[in-house]
């Protein structure tokens, strides 16, 4: 009689006596030891060709903005700490201040991320009994889940916060894991140094060391097992406030406006956003948390699904390891899930969540996909004409096996997306003949031809009135890429909060780039977005509406408004 190998998942599909080389193991190169770092240097040497030679994309606003907090150099920002400003200073300070060197660290750290996850899940397979090849062979799937999601993709090519502070968290977790479960006490200073520099780039760093705790409550055996010597703890600790002291200096000195920032974005009392009067104080909308789950899904894909499944047999198992890798996963996004009860949150807000759902998926899919390929052998060997035993080919399928092909699948349509969009929409418009084409690239690829119009608008202004015209925009964003793309890249000024009556930014905290500064007084200005009414208290004459050329968003037209006399 034909005996198939078992579908339980949890098989250990190797064994000290079969080599990863053999032939019902799936994807057998990844059990070498210099598989992972293979990866990771191939990927970060591609990326890095791709940004020097080949990108299309212009800065986006954010990555214009942060790039002005690297001209004004300070201990933290209004909205943020001051890491991405540091990182992105000292990489134009090294490479010249072009596109390239503002991107460069987000390469780096989408390596340092998926070094980190890899590590990190190798480790863990280790402590949780697996053999070394297979240890191996599951660092590697973990990388590979940082290579496919999408949102990684993203920020390891786009200078945002996101990249960086994923990076610290994912080396955070390996470093405490490490101190967790393997009972080497040093490594807690390590562990608090990788927070405290993510705190410098997203706050949310400080839910890190909340998840520990978590795990520390929900296992015994963690408590029992891990050493805890007062000496090394108390060196995390001065380590973990030497890195928030820029933070807490800046906000001491200037009245502590990011706990206002922050509570605005909860809508709490306190905050720098003032709730209408009227406003009902209860004002959950159910989609908040249905969009907030379903987003979930949307960043990380089958990778997501693949992770629960993980979680959930790490929660059966209870070994230590397991408690701490579910604890660093869930603890994010359940922080979230009743934030969503507060307020709408962003995609992005649990971003670094799916650093551990990459570890939990990675061993989901190293037992799943081998003990697959074995089922797939067996069958093969079956006398034609074979049973159908698959979904939608004859073949036998699993529900982890259709989870990570479709990872596949969609992580290579997004890499390959990202590069040939430009391309399908300057085809579309030469094919067309169309302005626009369905493809929404141009908000991404044209920020310089929009600096050079508003520069000839400035050159007609200055013939005209004799005098040296400035540049104002009521989005932060426009007012970035106008300071980056404009010739000889100006000072721009950032109306939102004073003449749209909008929220603050960290504009104004610049006094050369506040509307008030009295340098402005009497000259005339190029403006960008809200309507000619809006300008009208603010300047004695106020052009028409002009597109600026390539500009993607509408509702932000620009004018040539003549003689600056801010109202009193």
């Amino acid at each position: 009689m034909h005996t198939r190998p078992t579908d339980d998942p949890n098989s250990a599909v190797l064994t000290p006596e079969s080599p990863a080389h053999e032939p019902n193991t799936y994807w057998s190169f990844a059990s070498r030891p210099s598989s992972l770092w293979a990866l990771v240097v191939v990927t970060a040497l591609a990326r890095i060709i791709y940004l020097a030679f080949l990108c299309p994309y212009t800065l986006a606003e954010d990555e214009a903005f942060y790039w002005e907090w690297s001209r004004h150099l300070d201990l933290s920002y209004y909205s943020k700490g001051p890491g991405i400003a540091w990182l992105i200073r000292a990489s134009t300070a090294l490479f010249g201040t072009t596109e390239f060197a503002i991107r460069f660290p987000a390469v780096v750290s989408g390596a340092v991320l998926s070094t980190a996850v890899g590590l990190w899940a190798r480790d863990a397979a280790s402590d949780d009994g697996f053999e070394p090849l297979r240890a191996r062979r599951i660092g590697f799937f973990a990388a590979c889940c940082t290579l496919l999601l999408p949102m990684f993709q993203a920020s390891a090519l786009l200078m945002t916060i996101d990249g960086p502070y994923a990076a610290c968290w994912a080396v955070a977790c390996w470093l405490g894991h490490r101190a967790i479960v393997r009972g080497q006490p040093w490594m807690w200073s390590a562990a608090a140094l990788a927070v405290g520099i993510g705190v410098l780039f997203k706050y949310t760093a400080l839910i890190l060391p909340l998840s520990w705790l978590i795990a520390f409550a929900a296992s015994r055996s963690l408590r029992r097992r891990t050493p805890f010597r007062p000496l090394p703890i108390l060196s995390a600790i001065v380590v973990f406030a030497a890195c928030l002291l820029p933070i807490a200096i800046w906000n001491a000195r200037e009245g502590w406006p990011t706990i206002a920032h922050l509570l605005g974005h909860l809508g709490m009392k306190g905050g720098d956003v003032i709730a209408s009067p009227t406003a009902d104080p209860w004002r959950y909308r159910p989609q908040w948390t249905l969009f907030y789950i379903v987003g979930q899904f949307a960043l990380a894909g089958p990778v997501f699904a693949l992770a629960l499944v993980g979680a959930l047999r790490a929660r059966h198992t209870l070994t230590r390891s397991g408690v701490v890798r579910v604890s660093c996963f869930l603890t994010l996004l359940v922080f979230y899930f009743v934030v969503s009860f507060i307020t709408e949150p962003e995609g992005n807000w649990a971003f670094a969540a799916h650093v551990a759902g990459c570890v939990l998926a990675a061993g989901v899919i190293e037992s799943g996909m081998s003990t697959w390929k074995a089922r797939v052998l067996a069958w093969r060997r079956l006398a034609k004409p074979r049973p159908r035993e698959g979904f939608l080919f004859a073949r036998p399928a699993s529900v982890v096996q259709i989870l990570w092909h479709s990872s596949l699948i969609m992580g290579v349509i997004a890499a390959v997306g990202i590069v040939v969009l430009p391309v399908i929409d300057t085809a579309w418009k030469a094919i067309t003949g169309a302005a626009r084409s369905p493809i929404p690239v141009g908000r991404f690829t044209n920020a310089d031809r929009m600096g050079d119009h508003a520069a000839a608008l400035a050159w007609e202004l200055e013939r005209t009135t004799g005098q040296r015209p400035f540049y104002c925009a009521l989005h932060y964003g426009r007012a970035a890429q106008l300071a980056f793309y404009v010739p000889g890249r100006p000072t721009v000024v950032c109306a939102s909060s004073m003449i749209a009556g909008g929220r603050q930014t960290q504009y104004d905290w610049w006094p050369e780039t506040r509307p008030d500064h009295p340098s402005l007084r009497g000259r005339p200005a190029v403006v960008v977005g809200g309507t000619r009414s809006d300008w009208m208290p603010w300047f004695r004459s106020v052009g028409d509406p002009v597109t600026l050329n390539g500009d993607g968003k509408r509702g932000r037209p620009a004018f040539q408004a003549i003689d600056f006399y801010p109202p009193d």
